[in-house]
């Protein structure tokens, strides 16, 4: 078993996995109050920490159910041995230490730093849905609401299946509450809402303002269709279905030109008052990819920290009681935040 000197002067071994922490319980207690109440006097590892009377042997703690590398950086940071520890953290060393977070009740120690690692652009590059969730957990356990929206926007782009029935967000929900799943399928299920309704927001503002008879909107709207169908985002495709926002944009980015007038002629309705008329003075395209970016920036804002906490938000107004009581003041309630 190996030996991580961390304090040449600690008091005490901890044993995790397969290494030996030589530490100060001292500091080990002013960063994490859990710590502290276990070495308290009366407690088992709070006698181990005395030793054997007479003997100059160091006392030894097992820790069994700790993993050795978070246990290192919490060791670092509670010693304030700062060149020490890395510049960066994988999603999975950040979601190991969010477990770690949340069972020893030391945030306070690690905030610096965890802003730091979690805001890193190594981080926030391509990212699976699985590393997505484990800087989520890592953001909900160290109640940093921007990355929470950040990350779970990220992961509401790279996932399109439901999350209610993930496995992975299933078998590693730790400390998380369940509901979390079901307020990413709702803004999974309105952001697809609304990106089908971008992309026939353009032929509802035709058949609205068009006459009936309009032959020109009839076969734009034959084409326009046709255009959506070959690129495989037609609302009511499966293949639609099955894309992600980012797919979707990219699909749209490769449209060819679209024009609201693909024949030629007069309008065989009432010209003055047909869309038609000044209908080809739209870009249509980029029209399109206007209203889809507006779906995006909705996509990466993610979902409310205090939401899922259900705590009082000013963002999303929910009914909540005040010292217990609600009090004979209306006051607003929403669904769920999205």
């Amino acid at each position: 078993m190996s030996t991580e000197v961390i304090d040449p002067y600690g008091d005490i071994i901890v044993a995790c996995s397969n290494v030996n922490f030589l530490v100060s319980s001292n500091a080990l207690s002013l960063a994490s109050p859990v710590f502290y109440s276990m070495f308290r006097p009366g407690i088992k590892e709070g006698l181990a920490v005395r030793g054997i009377p007479g003997s100059l042997d160091v006392p030894v703690i097992p820790f069994p159910d700790d993993d050795s590398d978070t246990f290192l950086l919490f060791c670092n940071l509670a010693h304030h041995k700062l060149p020490a520890l890395p510049e960066t953290l994988n999603a999975t060393l950040l979601k190991d230490l969010a477990v770690f977070i949340v069972k020893y009740a030391c945030r306070p120690a690690i905030i610096d730093r965890g802003w730091l690692w979690i805001t890193k652009d190594e981080l926030s590059a391509e990212l699976s849905p699985e590393d997505c969730w484990n800087a989520l957990l890592f953001a909900y356990a160290m109640d940093l609401p921007d990355r929470f929206s950040y990350f779970s926007g990220k992961l509401l782009s790279s996932r399109r299946q439901s999350f209610s029935n993930w496995d992975y967000a299933l078998a590693n929900l730790e400390f998380i509450p369940h509901h979390v799943l079901e307020q990413l399928d709702i803004k999974q299920a309105l952001l697809h809402f609304n990106v089908e309704t971008a992309l026939m927001e353009i032929v509802s503002v035709a058949q609205t303002k068009s006459s009936k008879e309009c032959r020109k909107l009839k076969m734009f709207l034959g084409s326009y269709s046709q255009i959506l169908w070959k690129a495989g985002i037609l609302p009511g495709m499966l293949e639609l279905r099955r894309k992600t926002l980012p797919q979707i944009m990219q699909c749209a980015l490769g449209l060819p030109a679209i024009s609201y007038n693909p024949g030629s002629g007069e309008c065989d309705g009432y010209y003055n008052e047909c869309y038609c008329s000044h209908a080809n003075e739209l870009d249509i395209k980029q029209h399109l990819l206007k209203e889809l970016m507006k779906c995006a920036e909705d996509e990466q804002a993610g979902i409310c920290l205090l939401c899922v906490k259900r705590e009082p938000c000013d963002k999303h107004p929910r009914l909540h009681k005040e010292d217990g009581n609600l009090g004979n003041e209306e006051k607003e309630v929403s669904g769920p935040a999205i």
